[in-house]
């Protein structure tokens, strides 16, 4: 499991590390398969599900409270329509 998540994935978040456990004991639980086999396997598995990016961060405030590029530019949008920042985009 360490050395998938200092591997693979860059910055994963603690809030997430279930699902990548999920992920790695799929793999593992399935490692005699082959690679097209695996992924019919898992297509099997998610039929009929969904999951939203909204769902995945809900609960977690940390992650809400955290100023990322989408909630800076909203920030900004909001004060160029209040004549608070000259736009410069025109």
């Amino acid at each position: 499991m360490k050395r998938t998540l200092h591997g693979t994935y860059i910055a994963p978040r603690a809030f997430h590390l279930d699902r990548y456990l999920d992920e790695s004991v799929f793999r593992f639980n399935n490692r005699e398969l082959a690679d097209a086999a695996r992924v019919e396997e898992a297509i099997r598995g998610v039929e009929g599900r969904r999951v939203t990016y909204a769902d995945l961060t809900k609960t977690h405030k940390l992650w809400r409270l955290r100023p990322g590029r989408a909630t800076r530019s909203t920030v900004r949008r909001k004060r160029i329509s209040e004549n608070l920042l000259p736009d410069y985009s025109a």
